[in-house]
């Protein structure tokens, strides 16, 4: 009699604690979605915040690192309308922007604390940019450097001096200094050759794939005599940050011509042909006001990668270069990835063949 009382109890506890935690997964799942849908009746911004850095910390998700960074104003500025739309369009879709309420700012990021600093360096640039007058504080965590609970990564963020946050990622002594196109914001044409050169050395070195996504904007010369240069300017713009927004943190993207883009990416041709499409995709829905019109544009884009197409940048770079060409003749909005059919093939007009 004891033994079936002492089974009976024990099934009881057990049920009761199964009962315990399917309820408070259901409450779990609940906030959360509260969270994803911007739903703050249940929530304050922050900790809606939380739960959506906690869902990245569920399981089967603590492999992937991300960095959470909190931007801040003084009590003394006025409100900004468009602050979130302002600093989403500096970064990827699959980040995260929120408003925490009275001047500030929360991102969740997937990338890595060796990626942070630039990252938050783009953003304090295109920020000051655009709202000069404004004194933006700035801290960040990474994800398990800093913590690995979301109320941890958060105060980590939020307490973290600005002065922890380099102004670019190091440069060992005596590099030049990089500097950047000043029309769109990625490596300058001068520089590009020497970061590829060193960017496709360390993919090999370290046994990686690695390619080279060449892409050119369609009719650049024909729009600017249409609707004029500040037009062509502003595509030229948009497109450098569809490119920052589509790519990964740690791709390399420069400009080396007029209209011309390359991208180093640490992956074979048919990741890098994924990549590609995410950049059509987002160039095909991207548009550029001309007074009270809006003008789509188009881009054509070559891949070629090692051990696939060749070893040296020059030999990645000519086989781009004839996939662009490829691209070209086969229409607006396309990408092409090298095939020895195409070797010889030419379209660039002798405005890049001196490179490497």
């Amino acid at each position: 009699m004891v033994g079936i009382l002492l089974q009976i109890f024990a099934v009881g506890v057990v049920a009761f604690a199964v009962i315990t935690l399917v309820l408070s997964y259901l409450k779990y799942e609940r906030l959360h979605e509260a969270a994803r849908s911007e739903n703050t009746k249940e929530l304050t911004p922050r900790d809606a915040f939380l739960l959506q850095i906690s869902g990245l910390l569920g399981i089967g998700r603590r492999l992937f690192e991300f960095v959470v960074v909190c931007i801040s104003t003084p009590s003394s500025c006025p409100p900004m309308p468009g602050l979130e739309e302002r600093i989403r369009r500096h970064l990827r879709r699959t980040d995260i922007v929120r408003l925490l309420g009275e001047g500030r700012a929360g991102i969740i990021a997937h990338t890595t604390s060796e990626h942070v600093p630039a990252l938050v360096e783009r953003l304090r640039a295109a920020l000051t940019a655009e709202l000069p007058e404004i004194p933006f504080t700035w801290g960040y965590s990474s994800f398990p450097l800093d913590g690995e609970t979301a109320a941890a990564l958060l105060m980590a963020a939020e307490n973290r001096s600005p002065t922890a946050i380099p102004s670019a990622a190091p440069t060992p002594a005596p590099a030049p200094t990089v500097r950047l196109d000043p029309l769109t914001g990625v490596l300058r044409s001068e520089d590009v050759d020497l970061a590829v050169h060193k960017y496709v050395a360390r993919c090999r070195r370290e046994g990686e794939p690695v390619s080279l996504i060449y892409a050119d904007v369609a009719g650049l010369k024909m729009i600017n005599e249409r609707y004029g240069s500040k037009t062509g300017d502003a595509i030229l713009r948009n497109f450098a940050r569809v490119l920052e927004r589509t790519l990964r943190e740690d791709d390399l993207i420069g400009r080396i011509g007029d209209d011309d883009f390359l991208v180093a990416a640490a992956c074979a041709p048919s990741g890098a042909a994924c990549a590609a499409e995410r950049v059509l995709r987002a160039v095909r829905e991207d548009t550029v006001n001309v007074g009270t019109a809006a003008i789509h544009y188009a881009v054509h884009i070559g891949i070629a990668g090692h051990p696939d197409h060749g070893g040296s940048p020059r030999a990645l770079f000519t086989a781009a270069e004839c996939a662009l060409a490829a691209a070209r003749r086969k229409g607006r909005d396309t990408a092409v990835i090298y095939t020895p059919s195409l070797r010889g093939l030419s379209g660039a007009e002798g405005r890049s063949r001196d490179r490497f």
